[in-house]
């Protein structure tokens, strides 16, 4: 067969068996039919057993993000890998070349297949061969595009860029079956891809799938990132928004001013429970990406067809640099901040500031080639760090300011023009804006923003939002009540993620008006997620609904089916040593107990002690698992619960121990414990360990929900 089959049509005018009308069938031909579905069926399974692997029943059907088009041809065979496959480039490009490489290295881990690289013209394209395609098409086509079709004599991907094959690749990356992402040697077995053979044609609805991990409160390291990198690449999320520098951490080498890492990379304990705590881990925390590191991470996320987006954050949340520097900043600390609560605003009034801004962007546009450099922007504290300061009072003076959000807006305007001239666009929260979104004192500003800078939305009302877009700024939709990868499951369940739409959540917008919302981005927020397993239970499965959020048209979104393919998706990530949240798929909220009984209630007086025992007797009525869940209704503070006990006759029989915050803001509410059998006339009790905390004005109710009956 020269080249492979291009087009669904073909394939079924190929078929091994002949069409027939479904009038004119009789019995005979009937029973010819049933005798070759059963022979089929037969088949398959014999292939299966021979292959050495589990067969992927419609593999093509699982992938994550949905394709726009999937087309299964039960009467033609699946495309198998094995030892005399290769990999064939179409008239190679330097980049078609590349993407072959990562292809060989890939699948070869995977299969123990030797794969090699072949080039050639389509023609020459043997059997049984991975045909890497680049087509030419219009500059208005999806430049993300790609087609991908399989069949028992060859597998192709076509498209118009490197970036459309690597897309294509990882389809065919989860067609496989569930052994090729486990660890091990692989021998050189045969891999079927998919049942049978199958087309996809596929392109994303958004250029912009991001994902943002915070490092500068917890620092996890370069392995950590690249096992986030190789899953957004499985999912086809494109932007990594690495945040780096805040006040309690500054976390990249920048060789002029050693001092960041040196003194802001460390502190001496953290934080932990929530903002204002009191309270400490007692733990030294350190760590910082060396230059070297950035440009391997940097490396490492290209072959994936993942851009990293670096965020300096300026002018506020800046207590390491002025740390490091006190010039830098009017009110700087003497030691690194140890909580999450300071807000260290840099001093807009110097040139010496500026300078410092301008020197730490040269060697970030030096590591990082994104077209694109995060400047933050966020919370500035006004009224706490600039308000009342005379340096400011006669710099607004000077430059006729009406208030402090005129003072942000020449600083944003500023670092924004100056990351221009060095040939890259700025980027920032939406608090650059001009919107004192946080009440912090500063006003609306009367300046308008630089028009070339990307507004990051992520608080404030739609039509803030709105606004910015008719004005004819750029945004990427990052809303902290759809996105935030920090906020419990309770507060932002999987099925509220997945429901995110980052164009018709805003509202009125025209269809041209639409394209300036260039896609979606999830936070990671890492101020009580200090371990990695927390942020990896924290940000999946709720980044997989993200990517479909994306990538796949709103109209082929359906989540009974999102979680149906999650199941297999889930068993990639146990492959890949994701430490995930393996229930996500179920929603949780207060309406989840709506028909479950009430255990009790907490109080201001439930805090005077370390624990209180509530009389469960009346709900043990089943041996299995049973969930206790906080819910917060009114008061100033949250409730923070540090653990969960069933006692059966004064006798501990299960536990839960972990901490959690709920207040309007919920983090990890629901508590499981396991009654292993029940006996007869036993007493059961649960101990609830609350912070001791006499002055926490907070009530809320406490549900228990029963084992579910099979």
């Amino acid at each position: 067969m020269q080249g492979l089959t291009p087009t669904p049509s073909n394939i079924i005018s190929q078929s091994r068996h002949p069409t027939r009308n479904p009038i004119f069938l009789d019995f005979p031909a009937l029973y010819g039919s049933l005798a070759s579905i059963i022979m089929r069926i037969t088949t398959l399974i014999i292939t299966a057993l021979s292959l050495g692997c589990i067969l992927p029943a419609n593999a093509q059907q699982n992938i994550i993000p949905k394709p726009a088009s999937v087309k299964s041809f039960n009467d033609q065979g699946a495309y198998v890998i094995n030892d005399k496959s290769c990999i064939y480039l179409v008239s190679p490009s330097k980049e078609l070349i590349a993407q072959g490489k990562f292809l060989r290295q890939m699948l070869s881990k995977g299969t123990g297949c030797p794969l090699p690289l072949k080039k050639g013209k389509l023609i020459d394209a043997p059997e049984n061969a991975i045909v890497l395609h680049i087509i030419k098409q219009s500059k208005k086509a999806n430049q993300e595009a790609y087609k991908l079709i399989s069949n028992d004599s060859q597998l192709q991907i076509k498209a118009p860029t490197s970036k459309g094959i690597f897309y294509g690749t990882m389809s065919l990356v989860q067609s496989l079956p569930l052994d090729f992402h486990k660890d091990g040697e692989k021998k050189a077995i045969k891999w079927q891809v998919g049942e049978a053979a199958f087309t996809i044609t596929d392109a994303p609805r958004f250029g912009w799938r991001g994902i943002m991990l915070d490092e500068a409160r917890h620092f996890f390291g370069v392995d950590a990132v690249k096992q986030i990198l190789d899953q957004m690449a499985l999912l086809k999320l494109n932007v990594f928004h690495w945040s780096l520098t805040n006040d309690a951490g500054w976390r990249i080498e920048i060789k002029k001013y050693p001092r960041l890492t040196s003194i802001g990379s460390k502190r001496k304990e953290s934080e932990i429970g929530t903002w204002k705590s009191g309270r400490s881990d007692g733990k030294p925390h350190k760590g910082f990406y060396t230059q070297e590191q950035i440009r391997d991470i940097v490396k490492y996320a290209a072959h994936r067809q993942i851009t990293i987006v670096p965020e300096f954050n300026i002018p506020g949340h800046s207590g390491a640099a002025a740390t490091c520097y006190p010039h830098l900043s009017l009110k700087s600390p003497k030691e690194m901040p140890t909580t999450f609560i300071v807000n260290i605003a840099l001093d807009p009034t110097k040139e010496s500031t500026y300078k410092f801004v301008s020197d730490v962007l040269d060697e970030y546009i030096e590591l990082f080639p994104s077209p694109i450099i995060h400047f933050g922007g966020d919370e500035v504290r006004y009224k706490e760090q600039w308000a009342g300061e005379p340096a400011i009072e006669k710099f607004m003076k000077k430059k006729g300011m009406k208030n402090l959000g005129d003072v942000q807006m020449y600083f944003s305007n500023r670092v924004s023009k100056m990351i221009s001239k060095k040939g890259r666009r700025a980027m920032g929260w939406n608090e650059i804006y001009g919107h004192d979104v946080n009440h912090d004192g500063g006003g609306t500003a009367s300046e308008k923003l630089d028009k070339n800078a990307i507004i990051h939305l992520w608080k404030g009302d739609w039509g803030l939002a709105r606004h910015a877009i008719k004005e004819g700024y750029n945004l990427v939709n990052g809303y902290s009540m759809y996105t935030y990868l920090d906020y419990s499951y309770s507060s932002v369940p999987l099925d509220k993620a997945y429901s995110f739409d980052p164009v018709d959540s805003i509202g009125g917008l025209s269809e041209k008006e639409r394209k300036q919302v260039l896609g979606v981005q999830a936070q990671m927020w890492t101020e009580w997620t200090p371990t990695l397993d927390r942020m990896q239970f924290q940000a999946f499965p709720r980044s997989v609904a993200y990517a479909e959020v994306g990538w796949t048209q709103p109209e082929l979104k359906n989540y009974k089916d999102f979680g149906a393919r999650l199941q297999t998706y889930n068993k990639i990530m146990d492959a890949h040593g994701i430490k995930h949240n393996a229930d996500a798929h179920v929603a949780f909220s207060r309406t989840d107990y709506d028909k479950s009984p009430k255990l009790g209630n907490w109080n201001p007086e439930s805090f005077s002690g370390s624990a209180i025992s509530y009389d469960a007797t009346p709900y043990m009525n089943l041996k299995g698992d049973y969930s206790i869940a906080f819910f917060y209704d009114k008061g100033e503070d949250g409730g923070v619960i540090k653990g969960v006990a069933l006692y059966e006759n004064g006798k501990i029989i299960s536990q839960d121990k972990h901490e959690a915050f709920s207040g309007h803001e919920k983090r990890n509410i629901d508590y499981k414990l396991k009654l292993p059998a029940l006996k007869s006339g036993a007493s059961y009790s649960i101990k609830v360990i609350y912070e001791k905390k006499p002055s926490r004005d907070s009530h809320g109710s406490i549900y228990i929900k029963a084992p579910e009956v099979l």
